[in-house]
């Protein structure tokens, strides 16, 4: 799902892989769908997340994520109005 201002992702993570550190000019959340992942923010605190579980991040602050197992996770992303992708009000839906 897309909007101007909000984003819904599904990532799907083979075993042991990671996807190195990112940072988002917007709040974040990611949900594990299956599988398990470990985040690590901030290059300090390790969170991990099995099936279900859920993590909330606010703007500009950095994770990474590791795939302990095969995994899928669904990455929201809430941009401020200021940061939107585009100028229509309408969603576009893939």
């Amino acid at each position: 799902m897309k909007q101007q201002d909000f984003r819904i992702v599904l990532v799907l993570m083979k075993a042991k892989t990671r996807l190195t550190e990112h940072r988002a000019n917007a709040r974040i959340s990611i949900q594990t769908v299956l599988g398990r992942i470990r985040v690590r923010v901030r290059n300090e605190n390790m969170v991990e997340l099995p099936v279900a579980g859920l993590l909330a991040l606010d703007s500009s602050i950095p994770y990474d994520i590791e795939s302990l197992r095969e995994s899928a996770f669904l990455l929201t992303i809430s941009w401020p109005r200021q940061y939107a992708t585009w100028d229509s009000e309408e969603a576009i839906e893939e």
